[in-house]
């Protein structure tokens, strides 16, 4: 499901500065027509833009919020993301333009972090620990097993952890 934005990415060139090495997002200088400085945006210009929100960097551009790495996004590709943005070292306040790709929920979900003590792609059974290729004796077994499918599954979105 595409997600709706209020402004376009030549705007958002208009109001932003953005350093890819960096990844910081800056409030540009407005200038009316004329070419003179906006005195209403002395506040914010020459600042980095954002804020933290839940579990995401925000900029509120006309009191609406958009996700950081998005409004990236927008700025480098002069195009919205089709369909999500993932932090590739699963830092989402990282926001340099070699940690963000376009992602599906499902290649996302393949970069978070477990919180269960077996290896990745492994669960326990009555009988043994199961990865998606079988039953398995051990969870080390197991996870040998997940990762050679995973890795090809995958692809750049495959993580061992």
């Amino acid at each position: 499901m595409a997600i709706e934005y209020s402004i376009t990415p030549e705007r958002v060139r208009q109001l932003f500065d953005y350093i890819p090495a960096t990844g910081c997002l800056i409030w540009r200088s407005r200038t009316g027509d004329s070419g003179a400085i906006k005195a209403w945006n002395t506040k914010y210009a020459s600042r980095l833009a954002g804020s933290i929100g839940t579990g995401t960097m925000v900029v509120r551009i006309n009191r609406e919020g958009y996700p950081l790495h998005h409004v990236v996004w927008a700025w480098m590709t002069g195009a919205w993301p089709r369909i999500s943005v993932d932090h590739k070292n699963r830092d989402w306040k990282d926001n340099r333009w070699s940690n963000l790709r376009e992602a599906t929920p499902a290649q996302q979900a393949q970069n978070r972090r477990r919180t269960t003590t077996l290896p990745k792609g492994v669960r326990r059974s009555r009988n043994g620990y199961i990865a998606v290729l079988g039953l398995f004796a051990t969870p080390q077994e197991a996870h040998a097993a997940w990762l050679i499918s995973a890795k090809v599954v995958h692809g750049e979105f495959f993580s061992a952890e």
